[in-house]
């Protein structure tokens, strides 16, 4: 709290001079309040207490996409029905090169019920391939496609990103992965068989 002090003199009524002492004090201004960190500035700044990010807040899929390079802590990604499929699948391509881009530990990656297409499938992918070529970052890790529409050209890229890995001697990242409800027809379930034949890391196929 700050005082001030004046002091002036005067004179009474019969002449008589008195010195006037007056003081005064102002409480300090109260720092206003700091608004709470948007979802965009904790994905950026690596909130320690952002482990898992459960849908975009708002804001669209290229912003998170773009903050998602800089963040390091985020290890589980469940995003049903976050309209990352149609239009080309854009939204499922730049959430995969993000994801490739910040090179950080992930243990989940639900992209259920988004309406992703052969692009987005071809996008997931090359993340798969990705991750082989980074075990000590990417391992263990649960990729759930569930209820989209990428059918048996999505199921042959993704079986072969899978499989490919295998025969190169590369380590295998994804031990649970979900495909059921894509359009995947016999061709596309040829593709799985062959992959499930290579590949003996791959704990769960649903």
């Amino acid at each position: 709290m700050e005082e001030w002090v004046s002091v002036s003199f005067a004179q009474d009524q019969d002449g008589r001079s008195f010195r006037q002492t007056r003081r005064w004090s102002a409480m300090p201004k109260e720092e206003e309040a700091k608004p709470p960190p948007t979802l965009i500035e904790r994905i950026e700044q690596s909130d320690p207490t952002l482990k898992e990010l459960a849908g975009f807040g708002g804001y669209g899929y290229h912003r998170i996409a773009t903050a998602l390079r800089k963040n390091a802590t985020i290890t589980s990604f469940k995003l049903s029905n976050c309209q990352l499929g149609g239009d080309r699948d854009e939204g499922c391509i730049y959430l995969m090169q993000a994801l490739i881009a910040r090179r950080s530990t992930l243990k989940r990656i639900s992209l259920a019920r988004n309406f992703i297409g052969f692009n987005g499938a071809a996008a997931v992918a090359n993340f798969i391939r990705a991750s082989q070529d980074d075990p000590s970052i990417y391992h263990s890790i649960r990729l759930d496609l569930l209820q989209n529409c990428f059918g048996d050209e999505g199921a042959r890229v993704i079986a072969d990103a899978i499989t490919d890995g295998t025969l190169q001697d590369k380590a295998q990242t994804i031990v649970d992965i979900g495909l059921e409800k894509n359009r995947i027809g016999n061709e596309g379930l040829m593709y799985i068989s062959n992959m499930l034949h290579e590949n003996n890391t791959l704990h769960t196929l649903r």
